[in-house]
């Protein structure tokens, strides 16, 4: 999906939808702009999964359609999903101590790793780590690269970390989460901090095995 999608008109179109149903008509006379200019800019968020349609009547050769948002569409908008992680990590290192905290975060990692389907969990090396960073990129809606390191280990650049705001009050916690999921999807792995990457990313450098090295 493209930053020029999300901006300017095709913006404007989705904050309406985000409140009821509107057909073309509708959003024309919201906007200001013409039927046609809409249509043009509608069919371009359907075509990308972002909206929706259902046909309301109208006469067979023009039917008339009512659009709303898709559940891809409701995803464009931000969530404060963090500031309920970032409250509830809070209100457990008050109740239950730091590394109570940790032991609960290094669960929650293993499960997610052991609900991996079994080609990621048997990734590795090569075009398995393709496999695994697609996985994570489905389930954390994150965007991340890897690349090799000249002593044969990897370095993961990710991007649109899905803590990112938690982790700027617990950093403990973002690291503990992908120590956790890394080497429980691939034991053995090391696993550390790259604090050479430049924000908004954020990076890992993770040392394979000994068994696996030359």
């Amino acid at each position: 999906m493209s930053e020029p999608l999300l901006t300017g008109t095709k913006l404007d179109i989705l904050r309406l939808l985000m409140e009821r149903e509107l057909s073309v008509a509708e959003l024309a006379g919201q906007l200001d702009l013409t039927g046609a200019a809409i249509r043009q800019h509608v069919q371009s968020l359907e075509a990308a999964g972002l909206v929706a349609k259902r046909k309301l009547g109208g006469k067979p050769s023009r039917p008339t359609f009512l659009y709303r948002l898709s559940p891809a569409g409701k995803e464009v908008f931000p969530h404060r999903h963090d500031l309920l992680l970032s409250l509830l990590i809070d209100e457990l290192r008050e109740r239950e101590g730091p590394a109570r905290v940790e032991a609960l975060v290094r669960a929650a990692a293993a499960r997610l790793a052991s609900s991996a389907p079994q080609a990621v969990q048997q990734a590795a090396g090569g075009d398995g780590w393709s496999t695994l960073l697609v996985w994570l990129e489905q389930v954390l809606a994150w965007r991340a690269r890897s690349e090799t390191d000249p002593d044969g280990g990897r370095r993961i650049v990710i991007h649109q970390c899905p803590f990112s705001a938690a982790s700027g009050d617990h950093p403990q916690v973002c690291g503990a989460f992908f120590t956790e999921l890394f080497t429980s999807l691939q034991p053995g792995l090391r696993l550390a901090h790259d604090t050479a990457c430049l924000p908004p990313a954020c990076c890992a450098l993770i040392a394979a095995p000994p068994s696996d090295r030359p």
